[in-house]
């Protein structure tokens, strides 16, 4: 059902009719070839915004696509605002620190989605005729034209290029900004002889640039210290300068969490050792075929500030190359402990598991492990990975996935399962596991919910006998089957009598999906 028509004409009827606006862009011709309007979304969150406000000063959190001339104006009437969270750090682009320091004494909280970050879609029209439209991201709005017309004038089927646009957009969302910008689209349609492509516009870095100024400007111009969690989704442009700004609020910020780090941001980690308030720090770099460079000097000031930030509890570092150093210089001679623990990223070398069994402090360990150069059984002893895990005997909750030629294997998952008596949560892939690890698993008292993305071989006698084994230390447990090898039968009525005894036995719930072969 989509949004417009009698829905749209409805909705902003009575009361709400005040805050409907129309876009100057039309929708494409109706049925009696007369162009229908097109509704302006942010036009209509800034009125709807603005009333709210005006009436609710109670209010503690701004949330959405605002606007940078709203939000100054909505933050002076909001005495109790604490956080922000936006979908775009553009919004920051009009001075509003000034306004929060001033009328918004509690505020502690900012989370940013993504910056600006333009691309142009040019469309030949019967290989002819030209037309550029620029758009803002991933999961943007309507794109814009550069053409007094606009696309609904011109193009046979004005949806299309949008939602090619978006499409594109949207699936390379995760993609950091430096691989899409090397990125192109481009195909033909012969049925309206429209040539579509997607490119780079030329002005994206500037806009990048100028989004490291404004945040840093933001930072400084809060009051000193008050800031206490921070969180940049996607495109963290972060240079010295945001960081050197950010830390003018090192005594109060206990989160941080950057996603979208390039080299450059990853050379300004060593101001962490200013923040001594530091409880959860999260990094991601680019993507798993694509991760982050750390060099020597940044990787050597890096690891020396955190290892000072000894309230640190949280860690969670992916997609950065030689993360798992700085993980081992955490695990073995700081004086941090941590309880939460998350790694994905390239093969970790062997300090990496040697020194994770000497924090005992953990207890709930995520590693997602990606082999991507295939070159693991030269580099990785996933032996001696699962025998540092199974001295861990703290853990509650282990996610454990080995992305590569060795993955794994029955004797593994046997190992965890018999040393990991605290268990309560448990998930791990592998490659062919049969009903030979049942036992071990139901000597896990405490388990709560068990988890296999491994390709499975089980049976329904054995999961039964499993299912009986389970005490009431294991209620309300859920069983998750992801992979089970189509060969091995799990018949509808047999997952039907599979839930029917977990849920009397222990009030718990059992899943099953069949493996799907990529290939």
């Amino acid at each position: 059902m989509k949004f417009k028509g009698a829905i749209e004409k409805e909705f902003f009827s009575g009361d709400l009719s005040e805050f409907y606006r129309e876009s100057d862009t039309p929708r494409k011709s109706n049925v009696k070839g007369r162009p229908s309007k097109r509704l302006h979304a942010a036009s209509v969150i800034a009125a709807i915004g603005e009333a709210v406000t005006r009436d609710s000063p109670i209010l503690e959190k701004l949330s959405g696509n605002i606007l940078s001339s709203s939000l100054g104006i909505w933050a002076s009437r909001l005495p109790r605002l604490q956080s922000l969270e936006l979908w775009n750090g553009k919004a920051l682009s009009e001075g509003a620190e000034d306004i929060i320091a001033v009328h918004c004494p509690s505020f502690k909280a900012l989370s940013i989605y993504q910056w600006y970050v333009y691309f142009k879609i040019c469309v030949g029209i019967n290989d002819s005729d030209t037309l550029e439209i620029r758009t803002n991201g991933p999961m943007a709005g309507p794109v814009e034209s550069n053409t007094s017309t606009g696309i609904a004038g011109i193009f046979p089927k004005p949806r299309l290029v949008a939602d090619l646009a978006r499409s594109y957009l949207t699936t390379n969302a995760r993609i950091p900004q430096e691989v899409v910008m090397s990125l192109s689209y481009d195909e033909y349609y012969p049925d309206h002889h429209i040539h579509v492509q997607v490119r780079p516009d030329e002005t994206a870095k500037e806009v990048d640039d100028d989004a490291d100024q404004m945040l840093a400007a933001f930072f400084v111009g809060l009051r000193p210290q008050s800031l206490e969690s921070l969180e940049v989704i996607s495109n963290a442009k972060m240079s010295l300068v945001t960081m050197s700004a950010l830390a003018k609020h090192a005594a109060s910020l206990t989160e941080l969490q950057l996603g979208g780090l390039d080299s450059e941001a990853l050379t300004a980690l060593a101001v962490l050792k200013d923040f001594t308030a530091l409880k959860t720090l999260r990094l991601a770099g680019s993507t798993a075929f694509n991760p982050s460079f750390m060099n020597d000097d940044a990787f050597k000031d890096a690891v020396a500030g955190l290892r000072i930030c000894e309230n640190l509890d949280n860690i969670s570092i992916k997609h950065i190359e030689r993360g798992d150093e700085i993980l081992s210089s955490l695990f073995f001679g700081s004086k941090v402990r941590l309880h939460n623990l998350e790694y994905s990223g390239p093969v970790p070398h062997s300090l990496f598991y040697e020194t994770l069994k000497e924090h005992q402090s953990l207890v709930n360990v995520s590693l997602l492990i990606n082999d991507v150069t295939h070159t693991l059984p030269l580099t990785f002893e996933l032996d001696g990975l699962v025998d540092s895990i199974g001295q861990l005997t703290g853990l509650r909750t282990l996610y454990l996935s080995i992305e590569s030629d060795d993955p794994l294997r029955e004797k593994h998952i046997s190992i965890l399962a018999r040393n990991l008596h605290n268990l309560e949560d448990l998930c791990v892939d592998g490659w062919e596991i049969s009903d030979v690890i049942w036992p071990d698993i139901a000597k896990l008292s405490r388990l709560r919910k068990m988890t296999f993305n491994a390709t499975t071989r089980f049976t329904t006698d054995r999961i039964l006998d499993f299912i009986t084994a389970l005490g009431e230390g294991n209620r309300d447990f859920s069983l998750v089957i992801m992979n089970q090898e189509p060969e091995y039968l799990i018949s509808e009525d047999e997952v039907q009598a599979i839930s029917d005894v977990l849920s009397a036995a222990v009030g718990g719930v059992f899943e099953r999906v069949y493996y799907r072969d990529s290939e």
